[in-house]
């Protein structure tokens, strides 16, 4: 096992070819940012032009839009997905991720601007992913304390209890607990990234990638306060988490030196646009004790067995610090290096690219010396160029001065003008070549910041200069896409997975859901969804929309011609040639849909039978109903025919009653006839006999 002293020793000698090779980078992207901030080229001479143009702000600034708008804005272009897990774990992760990038400095859309700028100047930009940890221990005494309270204080991992004491001065006998416990009080418990400045970050001169097995690191000056906040975070079981903190902390004095000033291999300071130094003095004038900290991811074979392990290291240095003192190394269980970078441009097999100010800042150097001479030659005839005879007695100083309305005194002979030529049209062709050469590097030209070309007026014109000024940016977006930023998110589940220690709730399908530490265990896959918007793509859409309402119309006439395996295939064409590569975000595959399709016909089949032989039940439950119908119908009918029979036959004995009624009526008014009739012929004889009677009598 090799002690403190021989990892030491390694590591300085592996940090030491770090920062000679960095120090040879270090010129290049100072002036890469002086050209950024208009500073001086450095070949200026007194009394003429100091003018300097800003082509790589411009471009810089000119990109930076395209970037923050694709990444910073809007859904997420990528996507993150646990192997063995269900899909939407994976989606609930990244929104807890970004979520928690809401809330802390520097915030997603902060670290995305200063990254992206950072690697379009300086060729590759650097940010570090870790877990921000703070805990600090607390003592507490609880009293009345339950069965069920105590059981749960000791099965919560942030309590350690030191001492349980008993006490039954509970009702009905109901046993209480008191209890002294040491509990962590949670300051700090987050993901959070950092931008590293180029300056910052050492890397061994062999590494190819960010990911490889070369020794990388960060050099940055930092607080006491902040190796102590750490260390007692970490400590366990009065284990200090740093080695020989307390001493490093008596050896050093509060500074009132700027901490980052950081001085470059000319032994200039680099400098921003205000021409301050632009690593600020963060700790100038404060009461504060500061050190170089480095924080260094190696492979070392600790255990002298033939084997390399990765370690992390921490090493300080300061003004007391004879050399750099190794105060923690352990392994790296977090199975990553903590750094993400990016490139505009890709070098191959080289950890470093190639910066977009590479592409501009020689351009900017020849448009400012062309526009100097510009500006000199204005000068020259405006204020002229004399030679005068020492013994004129010239007025120097009106001359000079050359104020209008002033009067040069001296002899007239003993001045002669010597003004350079006029300005002529001529340097302005130059300009436009210049101006052509920039355009043809970088890919950007003035139709794109809304100045048309008047030979590209046309829509035509317009869109073919858009698309392949877009394609551009398009492929340095996906390589920031793929290489840095699916490697920062990456990271970051990786740190959730290491340090989560509490479930946390997400809304998923309109339903609240919960994910439990163990859930988002397994491998991490990110997956870049991004789509292209170049002309070329464009175009293969356009031309496939065009075939789809082709083959539907001939389908009508032709039944079958498209089967689900055809119009499967469109679609993913479709897809692609929008610039997306995860088609399976959008539709199925093939098998899959195959199989979901089957099932689907399958279930209605199923349905199809289910309703048929529902049908039938139906069908029968009709016929037995109409039986059952028919039956009732009969009975009633016989019914009804017996009621009539009855009915029929009491009809026919009330209408003989009431012919024998009327008969025997007939009859009785018959016989009263008769009689009144007999009575009336007796009465009449009656009468006439007395009437003979009485005519007899008269008569005699």
């Amino acid at each position: 096992m090799l002690s403190y002293s021989q990892i030491e020793e390694i590591v300085n000698g592996e940090i030491e070819a770090a920062e000679k090779y960095s120090e040879k980078r270090l010129t290049r992207r100072k002036e890469a940012w002086d050209r950024y901030y208009g500073k001086k080229l450095g070949n200026e001479t007194t009394g003429r032009s100091q003018f300097i143009t800003q082509d790589t702000k411009e471009t810089i600034e000119w990109m930076m839009p395209f970037f923050i708008r694709t990444f910073a804005s809007g859904d997420s272009k990528l996507s993150l997905k646990i192997k063995g897990q269900p899909e939407w774990v994976g989606q609930a992760l990244m929104e807890k991720i970004n979520d928690d990038m809401l809330d802390i400095t520097p915030s997603m859309f902060m670290l995305f601007y200063q990254w992206f700028k950072d690697a379009l100047i300086t060729d590759t930009a650097v940010v570090k992913p870790q877990w921000l940890l703070d805990i600090e221990k607390v003592d507490i005494e609880l009293s009345n304390i339950t069965v069920e309270n105590l059981k749960s204080l000791m099965n919560d991992p942030e309590v350690k209890i030191k001492k349980v004491v008993q006490s039954n001065d509970g009702d009905f006998g109901i046993p209480y607990f008191s209890v002294d416990a040491t509990i962590d009080k949670t300051l700090e418990d987050t993901i959070v990234a950092d931008n590293v400045p180029y300056w910052e970050f050492l890397s061994s001169p062999d590494a190819r990638d960010i990911n490889d097995e070369h020794p990388k690191g960060q050099k940055t000056t930092v607080t006491i306060d902040y190796l102590k906040r750490i260390n007692r975070a970490r400590s366990e079981d009065k284990k200090s988490f740093f080695k020989g903190l307390d001493d490093i902390e008596a050896s050093q004095e509060p500074t009132q030196r700027s901490a980052y000033q950081k001085i470059d291999s000319e032994g200039k300071a680099h400098t921003g646009y205000d021409g301050q130094p632009i690593d600020a003095e963060k700790y100038h004038g404060r009461n504060i004790k500061v050190v170089d900290c480095y924080e260094w991811c190696t492979r070392v074979d600790v255990n002298e067995d033939g084997f390399l392990e990765d370690i992390v290291c921490w090493l300080v240095s300061g003004p007391r610090i004879k050399d750099r003192k190794l105060i923690r190394w352990e392994k790296n269980d977090e199975g990553f290096i903590p750094f993400c970078a990016i490139k505009p441009i890709i070098d191959c097999y080289k950890l470093y690219g190639i910066s977009w100010a590479d592409l501009v800042i020689e351009i900017q150097n020849l448009h400012t010396m062309l526009l100097r001479r510009i500006l000199y030659n204005f000068d020259f005839q405006n204020s002229g160029r004399w030679i005068i005879d020492p013994e004129a007695d010239v007025d120097m100083g009106s001359l000079l001065e050359n104020a209008p309305g002033s009067a040069i005194i001296g002899k007239i002979d003993g001045i002669k003008e010597v003004t350079p030529k006029g300005y002529m049209s001529a340097p302005l062709q130059i300009l436009e070549y210049v101006k052509k050469i920039k355009e043809d590097r970088t890919g950007i030209s003035d139709p794109n910041r809304g100045v048309p070309d008047p030979l590209n007026q046309t829509a035509t014109g317009m869109q073919l200069i858009y698309s392949a000024s877009m394609q551009r940016l398009e492929l340095i977006a996906r390589i920031f896409a793929e290489t840095g930023i699916t490697d920062l998110y990456k990271k970051f589940g990786m740190l959730y997975q290491k340090y989560l220690r509490k479930p946390f709730a997400t809304e998923m399908f309109g339903d609240s859901r919960e994910v439990t530490p163990d859930m988002i265990k397994g491998k991490i896959i990110v997956r870049v969804n991004m789509g292209v918007a170049a002309n070329i793509g464009m175009q293969e859409a356009q031309k496939v929309a065009n075939i789809v309402q082709f083959l539907i119309a001939l389908n009508d006439k032709f039944p079958g011609l498209l089967n689900y395996e055809k119009i499967h295939n469109i679609s993913r064409r479709y897809i692609t040639s929008m610039g997306f590569r995860d088609i399976d975000d959008f539709t199925n595959d093939i098998k899959t849909y195959a199989q979901e399709y089957q099932q689907r016909m399958e279930a209605q089949q199923q349905e199809k039978e289910k309703m048929l032989g529902l049908q039938q039940k139906m069908d029968e439950m009709d016929r037995m109903l109409k039986a059952m119908e028919i039956k009732s119908r009969s009975a009633t009918d016989q019914a009804r025919i017996k009621y009539e029979d009855v009915a029929d036959q009491r009809k026919f004995v009330t209408n003989k009653e009431r012919s024998d009624i009327q008969k025997e009526r007939n009859e009785k008014a018959f016989a009263l006839d008769a009689a009144k009739a007999k009575l009336t012929a007796s009465v009449a004889l009656k009468s006439k006999a007395m009437e003979a009677k009485n005519r007899a009598k008269r008569e005699s």
